[in-house]
């Protein structure tokens, strides 16, 4: 903690990605105390629901208590409240308001979050008395969503409600997790291109279009000998169908997912011409904000904050998703909530039924095009060049979240 002037406690398991952009910043240390028990705490938290209403009455042991309460969350709308006492200057919280003795500033993917990912809770009078109420309690200084597109949708929700949203003006921003590039992107790769290189990387190849994907593909590469795909997935939730084309193409390499970030950068994304996401549903896309760093040109869907990172003819391609769980200014709404199996079984009906042939269209015609004029590769590398250094950059995240984690702590004082 030698020379920085703060210090931060965790009272959650970070991302790790969110946790990298706080291990390092200019005014803060982390409390190494938060920080060994958040680490021995990961392994329950993966096991348990992010539930914490009733944190301080329950027996953290008895399931019967957590699965009663969870449906009393769903029913009424309840937040997710945890109880946490520290000597620390300030607190970073993830996903969940805090009962606590200092100023905390909470880390959000999505609004949802807040509420169990029930969207009931929006919705429901008591969830809504409970979020006031959070809002109002001094200690919290600011709700740090992992988009501009969610603290959009966030504001947006609650417009109706005069004093949530006055609040929410005041004690919300954004700021995105850090890709942590560990090698210095550069454009070298893109100048006099032999065989194009795409990369796909997801853990879930059906919810993010890699079935379309492999059928442009194998399209293409009937055409073109001089592109590659890797797909970085796991192999348990590939359709039938796709699995034997990607069997049957040679120009197809499967890689089964679980790659650390590091091996991810250095192997692949560092090394790839284009990354290839037609995502149906996402949440946050960390992915996109590492492909940029790699200074990928990326070819997508507009779901949710996609299009303010990837901006279309300037760093990469995107269509129009046919899904969305969000209404007009991404407030969220009940009837377009649904769970990941729901989700996944829309996607799978509507691909049955013809209705996702223009996603494979979309990207055979701009697979296509950039392998006819790979220097398109080059103009769109450098869109996501500018992208990174004026708005995701890593320097440019933790610089926010210092700034915004200095200032709880002068409102305290």
């Amino acid at each position: 903690m030698k020379g920085k002037p703060y210090v931060l406690a965790l009272s959650h398991p970070m991302r790790e990605s969110f946790s990298d952009l706080v291990s390092d910043l200019p005014h803060f240390a982390i409390d190494p105390l938060t920080q060994s028990q958040i680490q021995q705490s990961k392994h329950v938290w993966k096991k348990i629901p992010m539930f914490q209403s009733f944190e301080a009455f329950l027996d953290p042991a008895s399931a019967s208590q957590k699965s009663f309460f969870e449906k009393v969350q769903r029913t009424f709308g309840l937040l997710n409240v945890r109880r946490f006492r520290t000597n620390t200057n300030v607190t970073l919280a993830n996903g969940g308001f805090l009962f606590t003795n200092k100023p905390y500033v909470i880390q959000i993917e999505k609004a949802t979050q807040i509420f169990g990912y029930s969207a009931r809770s929006f919705r429901s009078p008591i969830g809504r008395f409970m979020l006031r109420n959070r809002l109002k309690d001094k200690n919290l200084s600011c709700m740090v969503f992992m988009t501009e597109t969610a603290l959009i949708g966030f504001r947006n929700t609650f417009k109706d409600d005069k004093a949530i949203s006055a609040l929410a003006k005041e004690k919300s921003a954004w700021c995105y997790p850090p890709a942590n590039n560990p090698r210095h992107a550069s454009l070298e790769r893109f100048q006099n291109i032999k065989t194009i290189s795409l990369l796909f990387v997801s853990s879930s190849f059906l919810l993010k279009g890699g079935r379309e994907l492999v059928r442009a593909f194998v399209r293409l590469a009937e055409k073109k000998r001089t592109v590659h795909l890797t797909l970085i997935t796991h192999k348990g939730t590939i359709d039938p169908e796709s699995l034997k084309l990607i069997r049957q193409c040679k120009q197809i390499t499967l890689v089964e997912a679980g790659l650390d970030r590091k091996d991810l950068f250095i192997r692949y994304l560092n090394k790839a011409h284009c990354f290839v996401y037609p995502t149906y549903s996402d949440s946050f896309s960390m992915t996109v904000n590492e492909a940029i760093a790699a200074y990928l040109p990326i070819i997508t869907s507009d779901f949710f904050s996609i299009p303010e990172r990837v901006q279309h003819g300037k760093n990469g391609y995107c269509f129009k998703s046919p899904f969305a769980n969000y209404s007009k200014g991404f407030a969220i709404t009940e009837e377009h909530f649904g769970d990941q199996p729901k989700i996944n079984r829309l996607i799978f009906d509507a691909a049955q039924a013809g209705k996702l042939d223009f996603v494979e269209e979309f990207l055979y015609t701009n697979l296509l095009r950039i392998a006819n004029n790979p220097s398109e590769l080059l103009r769109l590398a450098q869109g996501s060049k500018h992208m990174y250094e004026t708005r995701t950059g890593d320097h440019l995240q933790r610089a926010k979240i210092d700034g915004l984690l200095r200032k709880a702590v002068e409102r305290a004082l």
